[in-house]
């Protein structure tokens, strides 16, 4: 079962217990439990698909060159110069 469901099953569970006699201050705890598990279950329901999103867009950027091999290719390449010629004063140099 999917979490934001849970949570919409949760907020419905206290809706029906508001159904049954109780105390006022119970009857506003419920209320404002009900609400919250809404919006836990709203959240959830967007950070899923901004973990969507992301994904779609690592897929689609390593299928055209990828942003993690060019930088992966630009870490090789500074690292190269430094060790093949650079100074004590270059950034990143270990001399």
């Amino acid at each position: 079962m999917d979490s934001a469901e849970r949570c919409r099953m949760q907020a419905e569970e206290c809706r029906r217990l508001l159904a049954l006699p109780q105390s006022e201050a119970s009857a506003r705890l419920l209320t404002n439990l009900s609400r919250t598990w809404v919006m836990i279950a709203n959240q959830i329901d967007r950070y899923v698909e901004i973990v969507k999103k992301e994904a779609a867009q690592k897929s689609k950027a390593a299928s055209v060159g990828g942003f993690f091999h060019i930088e992966a290719t630009c870490d090789v390449a500074y690292w190269h110069f430094s060790d093949v010629g650079g100074h004590a004063d270059d950034v990143g140099s270990s001399r």
